[in-house]
């Protein structure tokens, strides 16, 4: 049952956007508790409503990724010949299955990261937080084109680099890839 819970907790957080659960995070833990600040950025306090408002949603889906790259690992053949070798579970899943397992979460993580840059700028309105998302959104409203550009060209640069990053990982954990 374990399982069944933990998918339906990655299912929820991942149908719910950062723009529906930031003011409710600010609600609750900020406003009524009274935890943590709501706006601003400038203690390590400020951090933590944003982060956990932008991180669920990529948490349920690197979480749902992550639990199906494992199911199908797990009933690889060379999975079934390990443990009929007698290896311990921990060290079937951690050493064999978890490389193969992780291989989609890999693949996933640079249109990921690139989402999390782009998407973010209702929540880095709501919680006031000086990012990307805000300057590009106040310089296409005040007109500012080359801001707008120059903007355009960090998104696809940070893009550009962050797929090279996960195709290099890529080839550096699958071993059907080949070198040269």
């Amino acid at each position: 049952w374990g399982d069944y819970v933990g998918s339906f907790l990655a299912l929820l957080m991942f149908c719910i956007p950062g723009f529906v659960v930031g003011p409710i995070l600010a609600l609750v833990f900020a406003i009524e508790l009274g935890w943590f600040p709501v706006a601003l950025w400038l203690t390590p306090m400020h951090v933590v409503l944003p982060t956990v408002a932008l991180g669920l949603y990529f948490a349920g889906r690197v979480s749902r990724l992550m639990r199906e790259g494992m199911t199908e690992a797990l009933r690889e053949p060379f999975i079934v010949t390990a443990r009929s070798k007698g290896l311990s579970e921990g060290s079937v899943v951690f050493k064999h299955a978890l490389r193969i397992a992780i291989l989609p979460v890999i693949s996933y993580s640079g249109p990921l990261l690139a989402d999390l840059l782009t998407g973010s700028f209702v929540v880095e309105n709501l919680f006031r937080v000086p990012g990307i998302g805000v300057f590009l959104v106040n310089a296409a409203l005040g007109r500012d084109y080359n801001m707008v550009v120059g903007l355009a060209l960090v998104y696809a640069f940070l893009l550009v680099v962050l797929n090279l990053a996960v195709d290099v990982g890529y080839a550096f954990l699958d071993r059907r890839v080949k070198h040269g």
